[in-house]
């Protein structure tokens, strides 16, 4: 059997074709492998702690999260407070009462401990009151 030149390119242009797809297909695979292995990058890394960036990105999710904890604590010491409230204008000053305060600015430390200058100014101004307030259930 002779083949002519045209048989012979009939035959390999089947092949060409797979072996180009299979090249396209193995180039596919390594450039997802290389952008789900980082690119090349160390993702990781991108914001170093130490960096302005990285010091940015961190205040930013302190923040949002330090928000979030102080208006919870707040709306807890506000409950608290009026239940005592219900409690001081129907029963005699106790110890316990004076505790609960205690408590409640204790708690509030605690919450806004980690907060930013402002929210601290609200903070002491709000603990100011509170420890008028034990004053006052300590003098009746």
């Amino acid at each position: 059997m002779i083949l002519n030149k045209e048989a012979i390119i009939n035959i390999k242009r089947p092949v060409l074709t797979w072996l180009a797809i299979g090249a396209g297909a193995v180039a596919v695979l390594l450039l997802a492998w290389w952008a789900l292995s980082g690119g090349g990058f160390d993702l990781d890394n991108r914001f170093p702690l130490g960096s302005e960036q990285g010091r940015e990105q961190t205040r930013q999710e302190g923040t949002a999260t330090s928000e979030a904890e102080l208006n919870a604590a707040l709306e807890q010491a506000k409950q608290r407070l009026a239940a005592l409230q219900i409690r001081m204008e129907t029963e005699q000053v106790s110890d316990e009462m004076i505790e609960e305060v205690q408590d409640i600015r204790v708690t509030l430390a605690a919450a806004y401990e980690d907060a930013n200058a402002e929210a601290k100014e609200k903070w002491r101004k709000l603990d100011e009151g509170l420890e008028d307030l034990e004053q006052n259930l300590r003098k009746s």
